[in-house]
């Protein structure tokens, strides 16, 4: 310790103040004015202990406590954690890319005495879909939609839209309500009239068969890692009833595992206009390429990375010609279907392995269940994502009806010569008769007020 304390006393102090003491004898004469410490006593015995340890205990180490890994923690902490109302602290989990060093901490967190670790898996209400957090998947929330006395089309369309489905995963059941919404439609029913009773037969077996929808459930987690190849497949179909275009993401991790997963689909029920079917599977095209570039905005990659596929080959012979081919209503859809996509993207798809099938007749609920709908189509899981010899068809009897026609009108250019009148009869009398009537016709056309009759001209 070079310096233990300052000089005594700090500052001078009046000499008058000496002479209160006159009566004692001072071991220094000189004590008013400041000067350093001679000697300290009883430092062989607080030295050692005491004032060691008020040092020790005054200053601040200038040795980091913690590693780098423990300040963040201490920063996850004070951003995170929250306390309820039972007093019980809640912190967030720091998650990092390998979700390994996750399992990993919570097993070794799990081996030590007295620990215990809970997940509540009540449900979260997001946007009309409950969530489980527990195990990552959303499900769907049941309301009994039977309707007990007079069915109303008032009544009826506002229990139709008790179901919420923004996402439209349940699109091969909800499309039976909008089909069977444009049916009464077509009653021209007032608000509070009742529906007819065909119609109520069909509500209450649909009603019955929408309380199994409660067992529906979705994977939240798209994704097997950051790293994997992933690409989005769409697909389109329709019916005499509707259109409709579903979308999956295909990813294939490092090991050769392939995951697909439904992420977003639409329906719309045909016009009441009758519209042929190739149109309407144009038309389900269209819905499909707005559908994807949508998509593809909202997982931010390019719409490079996706793949349509239809099961119609008039509307891929539409799509691979120029659009100046067509007729105005196949154009106008072409013209905007080569603006969101690429020809080259395009796939045909047999028939039976097109989900959005489903979505255009529309299926009951166990049958949703067991049917292409939630994983795809099997085609998905192969190496090759879609059919290699799927190519342009050539054209054929309905796309030709479709193309642009062009009318010309040729007028000639050769009046019949006056001589040909003469070379018609032979006798003199009945040209007289035919000239007659043929300038008469000519007057009384030119001269309505003072007509000719007869043969006098």
């Amino acid at each position: 310790m070079p310096k233990i304390t300052c000089d005594l006393p700090q500052c001078q102090v009046d000499a008058s103040v000496l002479k209160t003491f006159k009566q004692f004898q001072l071991p220094d004469v000189n004590c008013h004015q400041p000067g350093p410490i001679d000697v300290l006593l009883g430092t062989d015995v607080f030295v050692e202990f005491e004032l060691d340890k008020f040092w020790q205990l005054e200053e601040i180490s200038n040795i980091k406590p913690y590693t780098r890994e423990e300040t963040a923690c201490e920063n996850h902490f004070i951003q995170t954690f929250s306390r309820d109302s039972t007093g019980r602290f809640a912190v967030k989990f720091p998650f990092r890319k390998s979700s390994n060093e996750l399992t990993n901490l919570i097993q070794g967190y799990l081996r030590l005495p007295n620990a215990s670790l809970s997940i509540d898996d009540d449900t979260v209400n997001t946007l009309g879909i409950l969530w489980y957090p527990a195990s990552y998947v959303f499900s769907f929330k049941v309301i009994s939609l039977f309707h007990e006395g007079t069915l109303t089309k008032r009544t009826l369309l506002s229990t139709i839209a008790k179901t919420f489905d923004p996402l439209g995963w349940l699109s091969p059941i909800t499309i039976q309500s909008k089909l069977l919404m444009q049916k009464l439609w077509k009653y021209q029913l007032q608000g509070d009239e009742i529906v007819p009773p065909d119609i109520s037969i069909e509500w209450k077996t649909l009603s019955k068969d929408i309380l199994f929808v409660k067992d529906f459930k979705i994977s939240r987690y798209l994704f097997l890692d950051p790293d994997n190849q992933f690409q989005l497949h769409g697909f389109s179909d329709a019916s005499e009833k509707a259109y409709a275009a579903v979308i999956y993401c295909r990813s294939v991790s490092n090991t050769g595992q392939i995951k697909v997963q439904l992420v977003i689909a639409k329906t719309k029920v045909a016009p009441l206009k009758t519209i042929s079917l190739p149109r309407l599977e144009l038309c389900g095209a269209l819905l499909l390429s707005e559908l994807m570039d949508f998509t593809c905005k909202a997982f931010d990659i390019p719409i490079s990375q996706s793949h349509f596929h239809t099961d119609s080959t008039i509307v891929l012979a539409w799509i691979g010609s120029h659009a100046s081919r067509w007729k105005i209503f196949v154009a106008n859809r072409v013209a905007k279907i080569q603006t969101l996509s690429s020809p080259t993207q395009w796939h045909h798809v047999n028939g039976n392995e097109n989900p959005a099938d489903l979505a255009t007749r529309g299926v009951s609920s166990s049958a949703l269940f067991t049917s292409v709908w939630l994983c795809g189509p099997e085609f998905l899981y192969n190496e090759c994502s879609f059919h290699p010899e799927s190519s342009v068809p050539t054209l054929n009897d309905p796309v030709s009806k479709e193309r642009c026609c062009v009318q010309s009108t040729i007028a000639a250019n050769h009046l019949p010569n006056s001589n040909d009148l003469f070379q018609k009869y032979s006798s003199l009398s009945k040209l007289k008769h035919v000239a007659t009537y043929c300038l008469r016709f000519v007057n009384n056309c030119r001269n309505s007020k003072d007509k000719v009759t007869g043969f006098k001209y």
